[in-house]
């Protein structure tokens, strides 16, 4: 098949395959918006399409010429990894991105999946998908090792310095600290630190926010979620 001699056939099967793309993309993707990632529904299913859209041209371009489909197959891949690479952050012990920059390429996956017409693969990768981002998180927190993963939100009193003696209590009471980042308020405004702590008991949230809640130069604290 040449790109100049498409039939109705031709762009019913692109105009189907590239709905179900999208549609596949938008359902991997959902879980990622859903928790406010930067990559989300939006990201998941252009990724999907244009692995689809990829896929496609390869074959059409290997018919039309002898060229072996399996190099556009490579090409696709190994952009999209590097897509999903650029969503990984790291902050001291912490790695931010790893779940959405695996669920980018497997977008990409189910899109060259149906690029090259193995619809039934594509959504049951898309069903796996969504089983492993829902279905395992529960799993995967319960398994922890050394405790339970916590996120607090703290907002420091303008004009007062982060009160670092509370870091001591928190190691003191078998806390770890795992990372630390600061965001200075502008024009007077408190200063907020987000500090990732992994404690020794299920209610090692409630604990760590009450100790920090005692110092008198911190206004606010908050658990936020622990996300992937």
């Amino acid at each position: 098949m040449s790109p100049r001699e498409l039939s109705s056939t031709d762009v019913g099967t692109l105009l189907a395959s590239l709905a179900i793309a999208l549609v596949l993309g938008a359902v991997i993707g959902f879980d990622r918006e859903r928790r406010g990632k930067p990559a989300g529904l939006r990201t998941h299913a252009l990724v999907c399409v244009a692995s689809c859209l990829a896929m496609m041209t390869s074959e059409v371009l290997g018919g039309a010429t002898g060229h072996d489909s399996l190099r556009g197959l490579n090409a696709v891949m190994t952009g999209i990894g590097f897509i999903g690479a650029g969503a990984i952050m790291r902050y001291g012990r912490i790695v931010h991105g790893l779940t959405t920059g695996a669920t980018i390429w497997t977008a990409g996956a189910v899109g060259v999946a149906v690029g090259a017409g193995w619809i039934l693969g594509a959504i049951v990768a898309t069903a796996a998908a969504v089983l492993v981002l829902v279905g395992l998180r529960a799993v995967e927190h319960a398994l922890a090792i050394g405790g339970q993963l916590s996120c607090l939100r703290v907002q420091i009193a303008a004009g007062h310095p982060f009160p670092a003696d509370m870091i001591g209590r928190l190691t003191d009471m078998r806390f770890e600290v795992l990372a630390v980042k600061i965001e200075p308020g502008a024009d007077g405004a408190p200063t907020e630190v987000c500090l990732h702590l992994e404690g020794p008991v299920d209610y090692a949230s409630e604990v760590a926010a009450a100790v920090l809640r005692s110092h008198e130069h911190v206004a606010d604290v908050r658990v936020a979620p622990w996300s992937s």
